[in-house]
């Protein structure tokens, strides 16, 4: 999603996507203040399955390409009406 460069003991402030700002976003193991190491910091979203029922004209796939009615457990590919398309894992 994006990198950034931050000096030793910098604080580290998260943000959501700034795209979208119908999803909230949990984010996992952020450390305060950026240590003295490359840090990798992963966000979940959570929500989405209500959201994405509530799109029109959305398409939902497989990895593999298949049309599906419905998110799936694992890896979903979701295209929306205006062509943006978002991977989506259901846990």
């Amino acid at each position: 999603y994006k990198t950034y460069t931050l000096d030793f003991g910098a604080t580290i402030s998260p943000e959501g996507d700034p795209e979208d700002d119908d999803f909230f976003y949990a984010w996992e193991d952020v450390p305060a203040t950026m240590p003295a190491r490359n840090v990798e910091v992963n966000a979940y979203v959570t929500g989405i399955a209500g959201f994405i029922a509530r799109k029109e004209n959305v398409q939902i796939f497989s990895l593999s390409g298949q049309r599906l009615s419905a998110l799936q457990r694992g890896i979903n590919i979701v295209r929306y009406a205006d062509g943006k398309t978002r991977k989506v894992v259901v846990r």
